[in-house]
């Protein structure tokens, strides 16, 4: 994988219409979302950035919001809740150097154990950014299990009831036979902030944007799971994530 630190430097992410990758914007009357993307960031890499990309390339005015998440019950955690957070904010700066408006909430972290569920957290978002719409974004992956989603201290299964509160964002993986991309075109873009399900471009469709961000890899391919087990073999993440994540690994 070639990785052009100087390339990425000098590169802002190009807008829709240059990139030629689907339609652009809300109208005139209809104020940018507040896209809220989390994750464990255990640890955070290019396929996170794909799925940023994806968003940010159809709807560049969007304003994204990192959500770093609690320990996962069913997955083996490879870095210390710290560190996570740590290498999550250097991500957010560097999306930032980028053009890509972007903050980082510790809502979740701060709460800690026994996670109350994504249904409470995006309320408890939604009562924060009273004048925002908030859109939830996330891998087909995971809105593939989101019927599956709980309240940890209820044990309330609660997963579906997103989807009729929040407009939730799919971008699903090139090997996806789920749903095509939902094809709105640019007066009813509205309809992307209504509850439910809105299927993204592809992830692999945003693999142009990385290479002409100087860092050549296909962001469908990548998964956490995968670079854990390159941490836990002492391998190496270079071309994988940004530099700067690299070098704030112990």
């Amino acid at each position: 994988m070639v990785r052009t630190q100087e390339k990425r430097n000098e590169t802002k992410i190009k807008s829709t219409t240059e990139q030629n990758l689907g339609s652009s914007a809300f109208s005139s009357n209809v104020l940018p979302p507040l896209v809220v993307f989390g994750s464990s960031f255990d640890p955070p890499h290019f396929g996170h950035l794909g799925l940023i990309l994806a968003a940010h390339n159809k709807f560049p005015d969007a304003k994204f919001l990192l959500l770093p998440s609690l320990p996962r019950w069913d997955k083996t955690q490879t870095l210390e809740q710290d560190l996570r957070l740590k290498l999550t904010k250097i991500f957010c700066q560097e999306l930032n150097i980028l053009g890509v408006e972007t903050e980082i909430c510790t809502d979740e972290l701060d709460w800690g154990i026994p996670f109350q569920g994504s249904l409470h957290t995006l309320r408890s978002l939604r009562k924060q950014h009273s004048t925002d719409t908030l859109v939830l974004l996330c891998g087909e992956d995971s809105y593939s299990q989101m019927h599956l989603w709980r309240n940890a201290r209820s044990n309330e299964v609660n997963g579906d009831q997103i989807s009729k509160e929040f407009p939730i964002w799919v971008a699903p993986r090139n090997t996806s036979a789920v749903q095509p991309a939902t094809n709105y075109t640019s007066s009813d873009t509205e309809n992307w902030l209504q509850p439910g399900a809105h299927w993204l471009p592809q992830l692999h469709s945003v693999r142009p944007i990385l290479k002409n961000m100087g860092f050549d890899c296909d962001p469908s391919l990548l998964s956490s799971s995968q670079l854990r087990m390159i941490l836990r073999e002492n391998g190496s993440l270079q071309g994988f994530t940004f530099d700067s994540v690299i070098k704030s690994l112990p």
